[in-house]
């Protein structure tokens, strides 16, 4: 090897934090394509999963888009349906469905309860152009309460 074309040690360059990973995600998660969003998706499951099982929580859900969300509460597992709406935007979704649940638990509702007032006000906010609820839709809410 020519002097010119020498690698030693000073070549190195050591990154900070996540520099790493922002530079070479493929480094880390194997690719930068759809199988390895997959792969961190199911990361974050499996994660989430030995969170539980480890006594950290008693509750994981996973928001599944248009297939609606699965809650685990206590053991048991809740497929929640998701409201079908007209999306326009989804911006804020994710945070109108978590507040959805807690609005729910907050009024005394079991956890699937919670789970389907979070879908409905989910629906609500992707219905217009960014994340607001114009109207808190209390008669649905009173409908899906009222059910069980």
């Amino acid at each position: 090897m020519s002097e010119k074309n020498k690698y030693s040690a000073e070549d190195i360059k050591v990154l900070e934090g996540l520099e790493g990973v922002r530079r070479r995600p493929s480094m880390y998660v194997g690719s930068t394509g759809k199988d390895g969003l997959h792969h961190l998706v199911y990361e974050v499951v499996d994660n989430s999963i030995d969170e539980a099982m480890a006594g950290f929580c008693d509750t994981v859900i996973i928001k599944l888009g248009k297939k609606g969300s699965l809650i685990k509460h206590d053991g048991k597992v809740y497929q929640i349906p998701c409201v079908k709406a007209k999306a326009i935007d989804t911006t804020g979704a994710g945070d109108a469905y978590a507040a959805g649940i807690l609005y729910g638990l907050a009024n005394d509702c079991d956890i699937e309860i919670a789970g389907e007032i979070g879908s409905l006000i989910a629906a609500k906010v992707v219905e217009k152009i960014g994340a607001r609820l114009d109207d808190m839709p209390y008669r649905e809410i009173e409908k899906i309460k009222n059910k069980k």
